[in-house]
C-alpha cells in the first residue's frame, strides 16, 4: 500500500524590523504531524520551534518540511521569503547654550535612538571647530552645527538635527589711575593704562590746553585736562567701556625747579620723605603745597620729613644750604 498523501500550510510572515521581538510562524500539515521550520541563514532569523528570533537586517528564505511516517509520504516543502528591514533611528541633539571666546573645550552631546555615534560638522570653523564631539572655541560669531548618524548594517541613517552656536566676544576693562596734578614746567607726561584684554590702549584728549601723541602728554597752557582712555576691541574683545582722568596744569610764578641730581626718595610717598643732604645741621627745608601754600618749615633740616597728615597732591621742597638753593617737586599719595 502507497504512503497518504500530506500537504503543509504555511502562512506568510509579514516583513518585519531589526529590533521588532520574537515572533510565532505558523504551518501546519494535514496529516497533523509535526512541521519542521528551517532559516536559510540563522544570523540574520534564528528559529526555534516554531519561534523566530530577529538578530539583524537582511532577507532569508524559510523552508517548513514535514519528512512523513509509515502511513503518510513526505509533504513538499514549502518556503516563505522574510524580508528583516532596517530600523529607523533618530538623534536628540539639545539646543545649544550661548558662550563667550575663551571658552575651555566642551563636548557635544546628541544622542541617538540607536545607540551608535553621532558625528558633528561645523559651518563655520572660524568659530568652532569639533573633533570627535568635542568643540573647540576659535573665534566670535555663529556657526551651525550639525549632527549627523550615517547608520549601519541594521539602522537606517538617521535624519540630521541642527543647533546654531553662538559665541560672543569677550568684554574688557580698562584701568587708568588718577593723574596728579602737573608742572607746566615739566612740559609733558606720560600716561599708562592698561587693558584687561592685554591689548593697547589709545589715549585722547577730551577737553584742556594739552595735545597726545602715543602716550606722550604735551602741556600747551595751564587749566584742567580731561584725557580719555579707549580700546576698541578686535575679534575676540568687545570694545572697552572708557575710562577718564582729569587733572591740573600749573605754575608758580617766581619758583624755579631744580634739575640737579639731589636724592628725594621715595616719590611718591605716602608717609615719610627721604632727603640726601649733607649738611642738616646748616640746612633749612620748606615745604609748599600746589597752589603756593607754606605747609612746613624747618630752620634745621631732617634727613626724613613726615608727610603722611599733608593731604594728597603736588608738593614743592626747597632747601637752602650754605653751597646752594633748590627746589624739588614731590607727590603724596
Amino acid at each position: 500500500l502507497s504512503n497518504v498523501v500530506q500537504t503543509i500550510a504555511f502562512t506568510q510572515p509579514g516583513n518585519v524590523t531589526f529590533g521588532d521581538a520574537d515572533f510565532q510562524l505558523l504551518a501546519t500539515a494535514s496529516s497533523a504531524l509535526p512541521v519542521s521550520l528551517v532559516s536559510s541563514d540563522p544570523s540574520i532569523l534564528s528559529i526555534t520551534g516554531t519561534t523566530a528570533t530577529i538578530l539583524s537586517a537582511g532577507s532569508v528564505s524559510i523552508t517548513a518540511s514535514q519528512s512523513g511516517n509509515l502511513d503518510y509520504g513526505p509533504a513538499l516543502d514549502v518556503i516563505h521569503m522574510v524580508v528583516v528591514n532596517k530600523k529607523d533611528q533618530t538623534i536628540i541633539f539639545p539646543p545649544l547654550n550661548t558662550v563667550t571666546v575663551g571658552t575651555s573645550p566642551f563636548d557635544l552631546s546628541a544622542t541617538s535612538s540607536s545607540g551608535l555615534a553621532v558625528s558633528y560638522t561645523s559651518s563655520n570653523t572660524n568659530v568652532v571647530t569639533i573633533a570627535n564631539a568635542t568643540a573647540t572655541i576659535v573665534g566670535a560669531g555663529t556657526s551651525t552645527i550639525t549632527a549627523s548618524q550615517a547608520g549601519d548594517a541594521n539602522h537606517n541613517a538617521a535624519t540630521s538635527i541642527t543647533q546654531d552656536l553662538i559665541v560672543n566676544k569677550m568684554t574688557q576693562t580698562i584701568t587708568f589711575g588718577a593723574i596728579d596734578d602737573q608742572l607746566l614746567e615739566d612740559g609733558s607726561m606720560t600716561l599708562s593704562a592698561s587693558a584687561s584684554s592685554g591689548l593697547a590702549v589709545a589715549f585722547e584728549i577730551v577737553s584742556g590746553p594739552a595735545s597726545v601723541t602715543g602716550t606722550e602728554l604735551s602741556f600747551t597752557g595751564m587749566g584742567t585736562i580731561i584725557v580719555k582712555a579707549t580700546q576698541a576691541g578686535n575679534d575676540s574683545f568687545l570694545a572697552a567701556s572708557a575710562v577718564e582722568q582729569s587733572f591740573d596744569i600749573i605754575s608758580i610764578t617766581g619758583l624755579e625747579i631744580s634739575r640737579t641730581s639731589l636724592s628725594i626718595y621715595p616719590n611718591p610717598t605716602s608717609d615719610f620723605l627721604h632727603v640726601q643732604l649733607s649738611d642738616p645741621d646748616r640746612s633749612a627745608i620748606h615745604l609748599m603745597s600746589a597752589d603756593g601754600r607754606s605747609v612746613m618749615d624747618m630752620k634745621k633740616a631732617q634727613k626724613v620729613i613726615d608727610v603722611s597728615s599733608l593731604p594728597k597732591g603736588m608738593y614743592f621742597i626747597t632747601i637752602v644750604s650754605p653751597q646752594q638753593k633748590s627746589t624739588h617737586k614731590f607727590i603724596k599719595n
